[in-house]
């Protein structure tokens, strides 16, 4: 089985390489500038939440092997509120940035992570490992 930190780091660097991707769409397309710079701000966003989502999973498998006293969650609170704000600065500055764009962005880290171990376990499956 693939380890998790191994996993989560391949999907933050594709993560960053979308976030790159995109900024070279802004600034080679002009008139996509609004869509790109909020689908830069939901990858942004859904980074983040992605760290939080990552680390409060560690601190859950600690809690659960018995290597930490005190009872972790999961940051649900905090993401909601990363996402909130992304949604915010959309309707607060609707010529900066559109809304179609935050919210494919908002989603990037979990399809990523999603299609990676989709493939990972096809692959493996394929060749007897799985």
């Amino acid at each position: 089985m693939i380890e998790f930190s191994r996993f989560t780091r391949l999907t933050f660097a594709l993560s960053f390489f979308v976030l790159s991707g995109s900024a070279v769409v802004w600034f080679l397309f002009p008139a996509y500038r609004p869509y790109s710079a909020g689908f830069m701000l939901g990858t942004a966003a859904s980074i983040v939440n992605g760290l939080i989502l990552a680390v409060k999973t560690m601190k859950v498998s600690e809690f659960a092997l018995g290597r930490l006293k005190r009872r972790q969650g999961t940051g649900t609170l905090s993401r909601f509120l990363i996402a909130g704000f992304a949604g915010f600065t959309v309707v607060k500055y609707p010529a900066i940035f559109h809304w179609a764009g935050v919210v494919v962005g908002i989603c990037v880290v979990t399809t990523l992570s999603l299609v990676i171990s989709f493939l990972y376990y096809l692959s493996n499956s394929r060749s007897g490992k799985g």
